[in-house]
């Protein structure tokens, strides 16, 4: 199977049509397209955002390693939001707030909700501590 064929593979098993995918990973619908039918020759510049993209291993997209069930579950990306990452930030947000007993408005809870999005994105979905958290929070509230 083809590096573009792969990316198909792991468009299709995410759920995504070639819009959505080209808009998550900042690439034009017919750069896609184009990836996708191995018809252009930078072939890697976007392997990465399309594993974050889709969930699948950089080493099954790139060299072919393993099969398509190596696709991990796949955040669901509207908007450039991956749903899953969010979701976890609201529900950490929400524990931190509740444990450590701060009140907070609407308004302020989603500038908190946004910068642990943000955080958790750039650390890939890496997990943060209560602590972190908690600091966070204080430098909001």
């Amino acid at each position: 199977m083809k590096l573009g064929e792969r990316v198909r593979a792991a468009r299709e098993q995410a759920g995504l049509n070639q819009e959505q995918l080209a808009k998550a990973i900042g690439m034009s619908q017919a750069g896609l397209s184009k990836l996708e039918l191995s018809k252009t020759a930078d072939r890697t510049k976007f392997a990465s955002e399309i594993c974050k993209a889709t969930g699948v291993s950089l080493e099954w997209l790139i060299d072919g390693i393993g099969t398509s069930t190596q696709v991990k579950e796949s955040p669901v990306i509207y908007g450039g939001i991956n749903q899953k990452v969010l979701k976890k930030a609201i529900q950490l947000v929400e524990l931190v707030i509740q444990s450590k007993g701060f009140t907070v408005g609407d308004d302020e809870k989603a500038n908190i909700i946004a910068v642990i999005y943000e955080e958790m994105v750039e650390r890939n979905d890496e997990e943060l501590t209560d602590r972190e958290i908690a600091l966070m929070l204080k430098s909001v509230i």
